[in-house]
Parts: structure tokens; C-alpha cells; sequence
């Protein structure tokens, strides 16, 4: 019984303190009709090797943006 214990304290101490990276769409403060696209880490450990892609790719709305 003891043994169950130990484990699922050490899965869920492991689970909590892994990355969680979360994307997001969120409306620019700056201007009015703009949407940013927000990537963040919400988990209490650096993310690394975090690869994203887009299918279809994404494409800007900003015409000064080729």
C-alpha cells in the first residue's frame, strides 16, 4: 500500500513541475483590429525543444509585413 503512495506522490510531484507551453490569440492593446498570437510557458520549468506548426501557414494581415 505504502508503495502505491510513494508512487502516485512522485508522478504527481514530476506532473506539476513539467512545462506546460500554451498558445494562445490574444487582442493587441495597441491597436484596435489586431489579434497576437501568444506563446507562453505556464509550467514552473523551462520548455525546451518546442517546435510549432502551422497547417495552413499562418499569414499577416499587415501589408508592410512580407
Amino acid at each position: 500500500m505504502a508503495y502505491f503512495q510513494v508512487r502516485e506522490a512522485r508522478r504527481l510531484r514530476e506532473e506539476r513541475a513539467r512545462p506546460f507551453v500554451v498558445v494562445d490569440l490574444e487582442p493587441s492593446a495597441a491597436w484596435g483590429n489586431l489579434i497576437n498570437l501568444v506563446v507562453k510557458n505556464t509550467g514552473s520549468t523551462v520548455a525546451t525543444d518546442v517546435r510549432m506548426v502551422f497547417d495552413p501557414p499562418l499569414e499577416s494581415s499587415d501589408p508592410n509585413n512580407t
